[in-house]
């Protein structure tokens, strides 16, 4: 079933061996109680600093604490306490989301792996894998994305004659 909130109806048709029919309607929904909508860019240039949003949506009947983790590679978390020497972080707080309703997290990023050189092309472009869960006591949502990294940089071009 999907994510989202969503009405499904089921036709079912019966016929008997000694041919009587009969038909039935039903329709649910589907909604999860508790899932994300994530925010962020197509791609990253390298030594960017930016926000990675996040919404924060509960369907629940009651208020929930909430557990959004952030992991990211290939950059830093500015707003974790103690970001990685490794060049990969990961960040996570507490907030309370009422009842129906929904609120933004944000996490401020920088891209700066060393392990990228100031090139252009194809070959020079590294990827960064980001991962948004959160958790409220047994309900979970995640979502993992990647976007490219790109490095500034000025084409040469030389001709001889």
């Amino acid at each position: 079933m999907p994510d989202n909130l969503t009405t499904w109806i089921i036709d079912g048709f019966v016929i008997t061996k000694d041919t009587k029919v009969g038909t039935i309607k039903k329709s649910f929904k589907v909604k999860k109680d508790l899932s994300i909508i994530p925010s962020l860019p197509r791609f990253f240039m390298l030594n960017d600093e930016f926000e990675i949003k996040t919404v924060v949506i509960n369907n629940s009947e009651k208020d929930l604490e909430i557990n959004p983790i952030l992991e990211i590679s290939n950059a830093e978390i500015l707003t974790s306490p103690q970001p990685s020497p490794t060049g990969e972080g990961v960040a996570s707080g507490k907030i309370t989301v009422a009842k129906k309703s929904q609120k933004v997290v944000k996490w401020k990023v920088k891209i700066s792996p060393p392990s990228i050189p100031p090139l252009s092309g194809e070959g020079s472009m590294k990827k960064s894998k980001i991962k948004i869960t959160i958790k409220a006591g047994k309900l979970v949502d995640s979502v993992v994305l990647k976007r490219e990294i790109k490095a500034y940089s000025t084409p040469e071009t030389v001709f001889t004659n």
